[in-house]
């Protein structure tokens, strides 16, 4: 128990999703080379263009935080 609330397994989980969905969000935002020369980003922005790939991100974001808002809250 950490400052009166149960902290199982799922809820820390949860946490670190909703951490990394906001990294995501940000990385999209600023496009840092690391992450938008990657492997997978590149062939997205192969496939499809620069600005599709940026909805395929922030989409992609907004999906894990919902996973790991749900993850918390049940």
């Amino acid at each position: 128990m950490i400052g009166g609330i149960n902290m199982d397994p799922y809820k820390i989980i949860g946490l670190i999703i909703i951490i990394y969905a906001g990294f995501l969000f940000m990385w999209t935002n600023t496009k840092p080379k690391f992450v938008w020369n990657s492997i997978i980003v590149r062939l997205m922005r192969k496939n499809f263009d620069d600005d599709k790939a940026k909805k395929i991100l922030y989409g992609l974001s907004i999906l894990i935080a919902v996973i790991g808002i749900i993850m918390v809250t049940i």
